[in-house]
């Protein structure tokens, strides 16, 4: 089940950034602090296996890219290219189950996202 990491490093005083994490998921999202909405989520699942990342911004739309990882530095990654077709069942099955921990509001809008993307639409929005 996702848990929320304390103490995340912000990078921006709008913007407030949270991380969850368990074995197979990584989930981080912007807040915006003014509005309390979230404006980006970054997904990455399959950490121990060919992990990619289903991105979304408010003013970008979304990206599913691979996750690479320095051999030197394992806690550095970077998305690289395209990752093909997203895995939605297998995704949608193990995050159905991790996300019951999370905040109801946030895990209504990442299914939202998630079922957006799998339909094909742009969701700017």
């Amino acid at each position: 089940m996702l848990r929320e990491i304390p103490h995340v490093r912000q990078d921006s005083a709008a913007l407030k950034r949270r991380w969850y994490q368990d074995d197979y998921f990584d989930l981080w999202t912007w807040e915006e602090l003014s509005k309390g909405e979230t404006v980006a989520f970054q997904l990455c699942y399959d950490k121990r296996g060919n992990e990619r990342a289903l991105s979304w911004r408010l003013d970008h739309g979304f990206d599913h890219l691979l996750v690479q990882t320095g051999a030197a530095q394992e806690s550095t990654a970077i998305l690289g290219g395209q990752a093909g077709v997203f895995p939605a069942v297998i995704v949608s099955r193990k995050l159905k189950v991790a996300a019951e921990g999370l905040p109801p509001a946030l895990r209504k809008f990442l299914f939202h996202k998630v079922k957006a993307y799998v339909r094909g639409e742009k969701e700017l929005r």
